[in-house]
């Protein structure tokens, strides 16, 4: 079993989102969310997170490991 690295791409990502948006098109950068069942049990290593533009619109960015 090789090792994921999803939490680490995530945090990548946000953190390039906010220091490299010169334009400064990106007004929200959401919390992560991790991929739980009800009782609060990993389900799989998927996180996600939510961005809203300067326009308002809301977008979904997700990580997850591709079982290809």
């Amino acid at each position: 079993m090789k090792m994921a690295y999803c939490d680490y791409i995530t945090h990548v990502i946000k953190q390039g989102l906010s220091m490299l948006d010169k334009e400064k098109m990106i007004l929200a950068i959401g919390v992560t969310t991790y991929d739980t069942d009800a009782n609060g049990s990993l389900i799989s290593s998927k996180k996600t997170f939510k961005l809203k533009d300067t326009q308002g619109k809301t977008y979904t960015v997700t990580v997850e490991e591709d079982h290809a």
